[in-house]
């Protein structure tokens, strides 16, 4: 997988399965792409299902890739997939662990306003 490889609804179908393939063997920025993929696409009946994107950008976060714990925070706390305000404060935290500044800023917004935790507002922001 290259790194310059981008994820977007107009990618070629063909290429979104390669996408599935790689992270089917462990990729974690192809589970990325291919999360993106189906969460983006809106001609393909079958890349509507949100629980799909969910999957996907799970496994994302699981190998690794802190993109796919925060795009899942932000789904979840939207409601575009399955999950709950703590699940999505979770994977908030999971990114920020792993070091993406945006996802630190997205959990001390939660504590602010006491999305999936205690409410803090002495958190920093």
């Amino acid at each position: 997988m290259e790194s310059s490889d981008q994820s977007s609804p107009s990618i070629p179908i063909k290429k979104a399965f390669e996408y599935r393939k790689a992270c089917e063997l462990g990729d974690g920025k192809a589970c990325l792409y291919f999360g993106n993929y189906l969460q983006c696409a809106r001609t393909d009946t079958i890349c509507k299902n949100n629980k799909r994107v969910r999957k996907f950008l799970q496994r994302a976060c699981s190998l690794g890739e802190a993109d796919g714990c925060l795009y899942l925070a932000g789904m979840q706390i939207t409601g575009q997939v399955p999950g709950s305000e703590k699940e999505a404060f979770q994977n908030a935290m999971t990114a920020c662990n792993m070091g993406s500044t945006d996802a630190c800023f997205l959990a001390a917004t939660f504590t602010r306003a006491g999305l999936g935790t205690k409410k803090d507002c002495s958190c920093g922001l």
